[in-house]
């Protein structure tokens, strides 16, 4: 579980020095994050499996929030 909590208005928010970062075992799923954090928002690296993750992409969302979606990549059992 994860609770954030937005502050006063007193301005435009700018957001730096974090990126959020969600796991899923699901490609599905992460796919589904990623395209919705990305509607209105920036894809900073598009979905895409990597060496060590099934899906993963960077994107910052409508607001500016930074976000890490993460498939994790499953080990053979040795």
């Amino acid at each position: 579980d994860i609770m954030m909590s937005d502050a006063s208005p007193s301005g435009t928010a700018h957001y730096s020095g974090f990126t959020l970062v969600l796991d899923t075992q699901d490609v599905a799923e992460g796919k589904r994050w990623f395209d919705n954090l990305a509607a209105q928002g920036q894809i900073e690296m598009d979905w895409q499996e990597t060496f060590w993750a099934q899906g993963f992409g960077k994107v910052s969302d409508r607001f500016g929030v930074p976000w890490m979606i993460n498939v994790v990549k499953h080990q053979p059992a040795t």
